[in-house]
């Protein structure tokens, strides 16, 4: 059986649950002959058909399961490897759609530092009833592993013959609330449920699974909320109690109670990437300290370190916490009224550093290149 064929017949093999059957041959083969355009806006249609009759099943003793959703996981992730390497990593990453100048694009999703070392030119698989369905792609864009843990991949137009996308949620995710992750774990078909522990603009926590904990290549997977709508991109867990940003906190801490946690990075950063992709630097973000603007954060940028110079003499120095929020920085540190002069130290494009030095008894900011 050659690939066109392969793919002609997978189209229609989904369980009768899904919607892709119910179509039936002729709408699918219609589809096949649209443009990439219109191909792209009716993938975008019958996924959004498909998950608008999500209901969340509780079964006894399993986990919860995403009634109309789940029939047709495989047709919205994919793995990822480098171009031309048929054994190896393989990494998790998702699909979505953005509408730009009346278009609609499919793109694909993943942690940037999952496909950091694959190189520019990789290929993304589909894996539907035990067949593979590949296509060439490329790395478009990606943030840091510190910063915008996200990476933009270039899908072929050919790829909504297969392809359903996500939608973004516009929602904030409340904590204790549960999400579904979808990927592959060492190249095998992994779903997770778990709860939301913090929420925040840079960084949800969530649980880490106890039981079968997820193996390499499952960072990149999505990360949905109950409506089947993509909420963030799973990026790894950890021992809180490596974390030197854990001994930093002070007041409350509501994961004082936590021994292991996963960092979800919120889908929202895709659009960050996006506006970055179209616009050079219209992904940059404003930093604010005490009511300053403090300058801009690039794509390619993450802050390392602050130091901060009190008035009663003191210093401290707070590493890089998942936690910071850029137009909160605020928050970032212990006691920000009683900041004389504050550094924020940039980590940009793994080559270079920048200082961004503030002085409150002026009121004035400087960049001092390192």
């Amino acid at each position: 059986m050659n690939k066109l064929t392969a793919l002609l017949s997978l189209l229609f093999l989904l369980p009768a649950t899904s919607l892709v059957h119910a179509q039936g041959r002729n709408a699918g083969l219609q589809a096949i002959r649209r443009s990439g355009t219109e191909a792209a806006y009716k993938a975008t249609e019958m996924a959004r058909q498909i998950t608008a009759k999500i209901a969340v099943q509780r079964p006894l003793l399993r986990p919860a399961v995403l009634t109309s959703l789940e029939p047709n996981i495989h047709r919205f992730i994919f793995t990822v490897t480098p171009r031309g390497a048929e054994a190896g990593f393989k990494g998790s990453g998702f699909v979505f759609a953005d509408k730009h100048q009346g278009k609609t694009v499919l793109w694909g999703a993943s942690a940037a530092h999952t496909v950091r070392h694959m190189g520019k030119d990789v290929t993304v698989t589909f894996h539907l009833q035990g067949q593979k369905v590949s296509f060439p792609a490329t790395i478009e864009l990606t943030g840091r592993k510190f910063g915008v843990n996200a990476a933009l991949i270039k899908l072929p137009e050919e790829v909504a013959r297969v392809a359903l996308p996500f939608e973004i949620s516009k929602q904030a995710v409340a904590p204790k609330s549960p999400v579904f992750t979808y990927g592959f774990s060492d190249g095998t078909f992994k779903k997770t449920v778990r709860s939301v522990l913090v929420p925040g603009s840079e960084r949800l926590m969530a649980d880490f699974p106890r039981l079968f904990p997820p193996k390499p290549g499952f960072c990149g997977s999505v990360v949905l909320n109950e409506k089947g709508q993509a909420v963030g991109i799973e990026t790894g867990g950890y021992d809180l109690n490596s974390a030197p940003w854990m001994r930093q906190m002070e007041g409350y801490n509501p994961l004082r109670n936590v021994s292991r946690i996963s960092e979800i990075v919120p889908a929202e950063h895709l659009n960050i990437l996006l506006r970055e992709h179209y616009t050079a630097h219209a992904g940059d973000r404003v930093l604010l300290l005490q009511g300053m603007k403090v300058g801009t954060l690039g794509v390619d940028e993450f802050i390392d370190r602050i130091s901060v110079h009190y008035k009663n003499g003191a210093i401290k120095i707070f590493e890089h916490s998942p936690l910071w929020e850029p137009m909160f920085l605020d928050q970032a540190i212990a006691h920000p009224e009683q900041a004389q002069t504050v550094d924020i130290l940039i980590n940009k494009n793994r080559l270079e550093q920048y200082v961004y030095h503030i002085d409150f008894r002026t009121r004035s900011v400087t960049r001092e290149e390192l």
